[in-house]
Order: structure tokens, then C-alpha cells, then sequence
């Protein structure tokens, strides 16, 4: 089976998916939507995964490469 175009976040797994509008004619606009080539859907699924490389950093730091 293919993999799936749609780009998904690596926190939780919603896809992500961008909207663009793009001039049409005179004065009208439509939408179009592309894929993202973003990892993250939002800010808050950033700062979950910049927590979880901050304490693996740590916890690699205190224990070393064992």
C-alpha cells in the first residue's frame, strides 16, 4: 500500500494542510489548498517536542551513552 501524500505532525498526528488564496479574476479569489512541508501542526506541539529533546539532552547528559 502507498503512503499517504498528506503530511501528518509528529506530535499528534493531524495532518497538515495549508490554505492559499490565489487571484482569480477581477477581484475575486479562490482557495487552494497545499501541503505543508512543516513537521508541527501548532506552537503547542512544538514546545511538547522541544521539552521532549530538552530532557532527553538532559537525561543523556546525567547518565552518559551507556
Amino acid at each position: 500500500m502507498a503512503r499517504s501524500p498528506i503530511p501528518r505532525c509528529l506530535i499528534c498526528g493531524k495532518p497538515i494542510v495549508r490554505m492559499r488564496r490565489v487571484p482569480v479574476g477581477r477581484g475575486k479569489k479562490q482557495f487552494r489548498l497545499e501541503w505543508s512541508q512543516a513537521k508541527y501542526c501548532s506552537d503547542a506541539c512544538k514546545m511538547i517536542a522541544y521539552r521532549r529533546r530538552k530532557r532527553a539532552a538532559a537525561l543523556r547528559r546525567v547518565l552518559g551513552d551507556c
